[in-house]
């Protein structure tokens, strides 16, 4: 649900989101365009926008975003509400997290053909889904992490996976 209880998001079997009115619980948009099944959506503070990402994991390691047909779409967007819109798509990327305020969004990216390379922690601003900045000595041991915090005050993240808990002075 948005910030203003406008909204409500949720997934579908069928690589769809849909978006209905929380007031009168009637549907007013569904989102398509996904290859994969959409794996987490998260309704922006300002009440307009989706961000979603699709996700469909390989077996191992060797065989992360590719299948028998082909690639697979585990891409990041941001869609707007009111056109349907797709306003921007990252591929390769898994936010784990928006900032209070919602302007940017954390997370994973790894580019993952022609050659693996190890993911990388970034922040990217919503509006453009440009990146800001990469996380320096971040190497996260999976695509996707298990916690990652924006400080009340904007000033701090942190990230938690399996084996460690990493704070972020996101001044410096």
């Amino acid at each position: 649900m948005d910030c203003d209880g406008r909204h409500l998001v949720g997934l579908t079997e069928s690589k769809r989101l849909a978006v209905w009115d929380a007031t009168t619980g009637r549907m007013i948009r569904i989102l398509e365009g996904y290859q994969d099944p959409v794996y987490l959506a998260r309704l922006l503070p300002d009440g307009k926008s989706v961000l979603a990402q699709s996700f469909r994991p390989g077996t191992d390691w060797a065989t992360w975003g590719i299948t028998d047909k082909g690639p697979r779409d585990n891409s990041m967007r941001l869609w707007d509400i009111d056109s349907g819109k797709v306003l921007w798509r990252i591929p390769d990327s898994f936010f784990d997290a928006i900032s209070r305020d919602g302007k940017r969004v954390y997370g994973v990216q790894s580019k993952v053909s022609p050659n693996l390379e190890q993911p990388k922690m970034v922040c990217w601003e919503i509006r453009t889904g440009s990146p800001l900045f990469t996380m320096p000595g971040f190497a996260p041991l999976g695509f996707l992490s298990n916690i990652v915090e924006e400080s009340a005050d904007g000033r701090r993240l942190l990230y938690s996976d399996s084996y460690k808990v990493t704070i972020f002075d996101l001044l410096s």
